[in-house]
């Protein structure tokens, strides 16, 4: 399974998880899990924003392989579910998540958003994608659904990093 875990929002964009999930919904080893929700106490315009894109969401889930989810306490057994995560974000300021699944052992997919220089090594630990590019997620996905061995070396590479930089107590 691949994992998205963000909020609904405009800056984790995922309308382009969207796009990703489009490229490969002919390719069944691919389940998008995607963990988060509207956030509570949003201003009206993010709250409309969330909740027409929570409805595409669902609305694509069928033919995409997308499955909402919602909020969730217990994401350490969501990162053991999961075989890569993908980060589609338009802006963070430091990608807990990306941090979270690097240190649960998964490689991780991700647009260039703060953070991820410090915690993806290219080819080592994950890939560094450009922004509109599904075509590319896609690509990096099936490479990684073909080679077990590579996924796993990388989500284990990941793991170490992770755990070298910020200890055994970053989450």
């Amino acid at each position: 399974a691949v994992l998205r875990t963000a909020n609904i929002r405009f800056n984790k964009n995922y309308e382009l998880l969207m796009e990703v999930a489009e490229e490969l919904k002919t390719d069944r080893r691919f389940k998008f899990l995607c963990a988060g929700d509207i956030i509570a106490g949003a201003h009206a315009e993010e709250q409309r924003y969330a909740g027409e894109l929570r409805h595409r969401l669902v609305s694509a889930n069928p033919a995409l392989g997308l499955q909402l989810l919602g909020h969730r306490n217990d994401i350490q057994k969501i990162l053991v579910a999961a075989d890569v995560s993908i980060c589609t974000s338009r802006l963070e300021g430091f990608p807990n998540a990306i941090l979270e699944a690097a240190y649960a052992g998964l490689p991780v997919l991700t647009t260039p958003v703060s953070g991820v220089d410090e915690l993806v090594v290219e080819d080592q630990t994950g890939w560094v994608i450009p922004d509109n590019r599904p075509d590319e997620f896609a690509k990096r996905l099936r490479f990684l659904a073909d080679d077990t061995e590579l996924r796993l070396r990388m989500g284990l590479d990941a793991q170490a990093r992770t755990r070298e930089l910020y200890g055994s107590h970053a989450l």
